[in-house]
């Protein structure tokens, strides 16, 4: 978001990046709920001298839960098949009494892990004489690394995100550059007469966003904090910029109601804050002294 100050003395344009902000909490708060529902741990164990099998799943950051069935109703296992644009994925069915029941609704990649387990459940049916089995299907690191991964990312993005103020000041015959974010803050300051014009460029090959752009005399361009999608917009600001400026839009100097911000280079130039004294000759452009610090703002 854009915010911009007119008043005699000062142009201030700020940006906020609220956008990045909110971004990056979107992506924080998507890995906490990948963290919170996507870690858990289920077991399945049977032990025939019970005579039952229990299906426990453990969540670190939710509600337990336990099922259970008589051991005799256990038939087998079987696997489940997902098609998805990233290839074919394997969950895991227990055929208890003729009906099939997820002992987890996670799928893999791996095929052959899925297989052994599989393999092993079937044994145990299959052999009366084995007194216990105990199958576990830990997901928890899944859910944790896609979850610290979203988390990381939402960081990176939000501290990205930097507060821009390029403040135009007729006092200071300058304009004084300032962005400041978690990573530090970066200051810059350009004469008045460094300034060659003010113009609208577009954005990307579609051109479909617009920019205010601040030309000095050697060529570079700045690029004022803010885009728009219309032009007229863009328009509205370079105009409110070059008027302030005193110049017109095709970069023509002009001298607004009392405020001499290109002098005469005959004209003497008295000594004054942030002035240096002497004579101007030969056309030579004005020097002014150092600015105050951004930091003043």
């Amino acid at each position: 978001m854009t915010s911009t100050k007119n008043t005699e003395r000062d142009l201030v344009v700020r940006q906020w990046p609220w956008f990045m902000w909110v971004l990056g909490l979107i992506f924080v708060g998507a890995g906490g709920l990948l963290a919170a529902t996507q870690t858990e741990q289920t077991t399945l164990l049977c032990q025939r001298g019970t005579g039952e099998c229990t299906v426990s799943v453990v969540r670190p950051f939710g509600a337990d839960e336990t099922r259970s069935f008589d051991i005799s109703h256990l038939q087998g296992a079987e696997l489940r098949l997902k098609q998805s644009r990233g290839g074919m994925s394997y969950g895991l069915n227990l055929v208890v009494r003729g009906h099939r029941m997820a002992l987890t609704e996670k799928y893999r990649s791996s095929r052959r892990a899925r297989d052994q387990t599989i393999e092993e459940i079937n044994s145990f049916v299959a052999d009366s004489e084995e007194s216990m089995l105990r199958v576990v299907e830990d997901d928890r690191w899944f859910g944790l690394v896609s979850g610290v991964l979203f988390i990381a990312l939402g960081l990176v993005v939000f501290v990205q995100g930097r507060i821009g103020q390029y403040r135009f000041s007729r006092h200071k015959r300058g304009l004084a550059i300032g962005t400041r974010g978690l990573l530090g803050r970066e200051d810059r300051e350009i004469p008045f007469d460094h300034i060659d014009r003010v113009r609208v460029g577009s954005m990307g090959n579609g051109r479909n966003s617009y920019r205010v752009e601040v030309v000095l005399h050697d060529g570079e361009a700045i690029s004022l904090p803010t885009s728009f999608v219309f032009r007229a917009r863009a328009d509205r600001l370079q105009r409110k910029v070059s008027s302030f400026l005193g110049r017109r839009e095709s970069g023509e100097k002009i001298e607004p109601k009392g405020v001499s911000l290109f002098p005469d280079p005959d004209d003497e130039v008295s000594s004054g804050p942030g002035e240096v004294a002497g004579d101007v000759e030969g056309g030579a452009r004005r020097e002014y002294g150092d600015f105050d610090s951004p930091s003043d703002w």
